[in-house]
């Protein structure tokens, strides 16, 4: 540290700060930090303002508030001693103890990261920020292997290397599009580097899910102290803070448009606004409120400094330009704190969730979509569909209410049709009176009832003969449940014994042997054993492997090892034999056991470790969507299976039979009036309910598309009482329906419980999952026909449903001959006049 040049530039840097008017104040804190450079920094070993900084913090024991402050200021004083460079001109910071990743990459790496950027400045298709965002991704990620010891691209060659890159043990670093744009850097420089360092880095790097995350709002008491924070007078917001926040509130302008503003782009004689967005290049015309306009112009009247600066909001402190979006944090900041809203640690407080409020209030009052899309400058119409989220009054009409289900009348079991149903039925009776009654005995008795309509439809009594046959095993039934049938209809026999004296004796059972499994090996043993452990390793470290996965993938392994024992390589006829549809499976089954293959397949096709093609299958067009066909539940089922619910009974008092007992009943009905999905219901987490404004975040889900369900009040106050009495048993619970150890309930057991419930009084076969089909096909049914009502139902019930395409919801139509009826009186209009077809605006875009 020269402090011969400190003591000849000083005075000229001190004359600059009084001849630009800075406050008395500030002056002296350079002062200070002058003199202290002049009387420390003559220490041995003190050679740069860097060393001068560490050694001034270690010895003085300054809060860590001052020495940021004290850092700033030490910063600027060696910009201008040794550069030359008055920063108070340019309104940027020092960078002083600032570093950059790149700043420290070895040569090898910084030379890709240089290549990366002279590739596509040539190019000219990416924005310079664009640019600047890859090589602050691909220079972070470099650090991170760099610190490991490798400095050289030949030598990062272990997948663990770059996981740990990725995910440091504790937290996830970076995710989708890091993990995109460092890709984006490595395929542009792949032609530089003929040994193939780029594309062996590319292959290790996971693929990550694209995440359609729930963007956090404002709530309705929030969005009334904010906006009484923004037109109260005498607080202590500053006219600049005012019209800045009602810009955004009131506009829904984005944070960077806002401070790119100038005076050009505010007519007070036509009350409009027009720029053009910084993010699409998108020119947007909005009227200007008054309560906007006012508020800018008492601004620029009372507070606005004087500059030469034709941009509208300028710095508060010298120099007097133009506020950096990065600026203007501080100032949602203030808003938020004047509120009293959101004081919480983590809480979002950004400019966005004024933009969020403004698109959701216009929503919710049925303004057009493509208004809003214009208002808020989309380039995209389906850029609206996260805003849709927020319109909870709107979501809130497609659900279902379970009023209905809060009484229940005594159960009705299906009627028998048999010659002999009369005594069926009164044995039916004498079970339910007993207590005895269960789905074994529906099922039994029901199954019993068709066989004798069928091989005895003349017969009036019992036979030996009837129950011998009966008691037969069928083809292909388990020797579990050949007991179970046997047992009902043992009480059966014995019942008619009793009660009318027939001579009638239980068949002796017969053995059934256990069917014979080939379990799948534990490790790969085919010849594509590496290969597939490679693709094993890639799938996990990028978050998408799945017992459905792992299943598939051994049972293709060991296809190959069993039919192709000498086989060496992998090869097309082992895949072709093995996606062969099998007897036993639908198209729909083998699709999906296909396309566990087909990702195989493209992985090694893409990194060039092999090359066999992929297995057609039909393709994802809007005809060839596959939705099972829906049960039409009738009311007395419905009925029927929630007076099963509620009358669960368990064997003892312990704390797993009494949660499921407080569960089952509200966690089916959850299903029946929100249409969630199965696997959404289970893994629900206490912070995701929002019982206080009946609303269920949705972030375990499929396809990592998180939605928002908005609850009846029927189901809300179900749910109050529900967690009320579950938070006594289990008190700081995470899971919402929690087993005893709170952990989700498995999928295994939400259907075991479902069909022995449903089977107690009902006989048509039904799921749990049709009660989505059921939500979906009731709203429907609802609608009017009327063409703008109709697709801004469909909208929101896509949105409820959490559909990535609206197709996927429209194909609930097939199902809805109400809705039909209503669609063939318009004979002037076809279906696709109704319900256009919307592929081209639903497609992914961010706003």
């Amino acid at each position: 540290m020269d402090l011969t040049k400190f003591k000849e530039r000083y005075p000229l840097f001190l004359s600059l700060m009084k001849e630009r008017g800075y406050s008395e104040g500030y002056i002296r804190k350079f002062e200070r930090m002058a003199r202290l450079i002049l009387s420390e920094g003559d220490d041995e070993s003190i050679h740069a303002y860097e060393q001068f900084y560490y050694y001034m913090a270690r010895h003085h024991f300054y809060t860590e508030g001052t020495n940021i402050e004290y850092r700033n200021l030490i910063g600027r004083l060696k910009v201008f001693v040794e550069d030359g460079i008055f920063l108070g001109d340019t309104g940027k910071a020092s960078g002083f103890l600032i570093y950059k990743s790149y700043d420290h990459l070895s040569s090898d790496f910084k030379c890709l990261v240089d290549n990366y950027v002279n590739i596509e400045r040539k190019r000219g298709k990416l924005k310079e920020s664009t640019i600047a965002n890859v090589v602050y991704c691909i220079s972070s990620f470099l650090y991170s292997i760099q610190k490991t010891g490798v400095m050289t691209l030949s030598g990062i060659k272990n997948p663990e290397t770059i996981l740990r890159a990725f995910n440091d043990g504790k937290q996830s670093h970076r995710g989708y599009s890091v993990a995109k744009a460092i890709c984006s850097a490595l395929k542009a420089c792949m032609h530089l580097y003929p040994d193939g360092e780029c594309k062996r880095i590319w292959a290790m790097i996971p693929e990550f899910p694209r995440r359609t995350r729930l963007y956090d709002n404002l709530q309705p008491e929030e969005n009334k102290k904010v906006a009484a924070a923004l037109n109260e007078p005498g607080n202590r917001l500053t006219y600049r803070s005012k019209a800045i926040g009602k810009l955004a509130y009131y506009t829904g302008m984005r944070r960077i448009d806002i401070a790119n503003l100038h005076l050009e782009n505010i007519s007070f004689e036509k009350d409009e606004i027009t720029f053009i967005q910084q993010k699409t290049g998108l020119e947007v015309r909005m009227p200007l409120r008054p309560v906007v306009g006012n508020a800018i112009y008492d601004y620029l009247v009372n507070e606005r400094p004087q500059s030469s600066s034709d941009h509208i909001f300028i710095r508060i402190v010298r120099p007097f330009i133009e506020i950096s979006p990065s600026g203007l944090a501080q100032t949602s900041e203030n808003i938020f704190r004047e509120a009293d809203i959101r004081r919480e640690k983590g809480r979002k407080k950004g400019f966005h969730l004024f933009r969020h409020s403004f698109a959701s209030g216009l929503i919710g009052r049925n303004v057009p979509g493509h208004i809003v899309s214009e208002l808020l400058g989309h380039a995209s119409r389906a850029s609206i569909n996260p805003y849709l989220d927020a319109d909870i009054e709107h979501l809130r009409e497609c659900a279902l209410s379970i009023g209905h289900f809060s009484k229940i009348r005594d159960p009705e079991i299906a009627s028998f049709r048999s010659p002999v149903r009369e005594t069926i039925q009164r044995f039916a009776v004498h079970c339910v009176k007993q207590g005895i009654w269960s789905a074994d005995y529906n099922k039994s008795l029901h199954g019993f009832d068709n066989y004798c309509s069928t091989f005895y439809p003349n017969a009036h009594s019992f036979s030996q003969g009837m129950f011998n046959k009966w008691c037969e095993p069928l083809e292909g039934e388990s020797n579990k449940a050949y007991l179970r049938r046997a047992s009902c209809i043992n009480d059966f026999i014995s019942y008619l014994s009793a009660t009318y004296g027939l001579p009638l004796k239980m068949p002796e059972l017969k053995a059934i042997k256990k069917r014979a499994r080939n379990p799948l090996s534990k490790t790969y043993v085919s010849a594509g054993a590496v290969l597939f452990e490679q693709f094993v390793s890639h799938r996990k470290n990028s978050g998408r492997w799945s017992d459905v996965y792992d299943r598939n993938l051994r049972s293709f392994d060991m296809h190959c090892a069993t039919k192709y024992p000498k086989a060496t390589i992998l090869t097309r006829e082992m895949v072709d034999t093995w996606c062969e549809k099998r007897q036993s499976e639908n198209q729909c089954s083998r699709n999906k056991r296909v396309a566990v293959v087909n990702s195989f397949l493209k992985y090694t096709l893409k990194r060039g470790l092999l090359d066999l093609g992929q297995v057609s299958t039909p393709s994802h067009r809007l005809d060839n969507i596959t939705i099972k066909e829906p049960h039409a539940f009738t009311d007395t089922e419905l009925e029927n299976f929630f007076h099963a619910c509620d009358h669960i009974q368990i064997n003892r008092n312990g704390i797993k039979d009494r949660l499921m007992k407080l569960t089952i009943p509200v966690f089916f009905r959850l299903l029946y009036s929100s249409g969630m999905r199965t696997n959404e219901a289970r893994n629900l987490d206490v912070e995701d309910v929002d019982l206080k404004y009946g609303i269920i975040n949705i972030r375990h889900t499929k396809g990592y598309i998180e939605h928002r369900v908005a609850l009846h009040s029927t189901m809300k106050e179900r749910l109050v009482e529900y967690d009320a009495s579950i938070g006594k048993l289990m008190p700081g619970r995470k899971c919402f329906f929690p087993n005893y150890l709170d952990n989700y309930y498995s999928l295994a057991w939400m259907d075991y419980n479902f069909e022995r419930l449903w089977f107690k009084y009902n006989h048509n076969p039904a799921t749990a999952y049709h009660l989505r089909h059921h939500f979906a096909t009731t709203n429907i049914n609802n609608w009017p026909a009327q063409a703008e009502k109709f697709n801004r139902n469909l909208l929101y019930l896509s949105r409820s449903m959490g559909h990535s395409i609206l197709e996927t919801t429209m194909y609930y139509y097939n199902f809805t001959p109400k809705l039909t009826e209503l669609l063939k009186e318009r004979k002037n209009e076809t279906f696709n006049d109704i319900i256009p077809n919307r592929a081209q605006y639903f497609k992914n875009d961010e706003d």
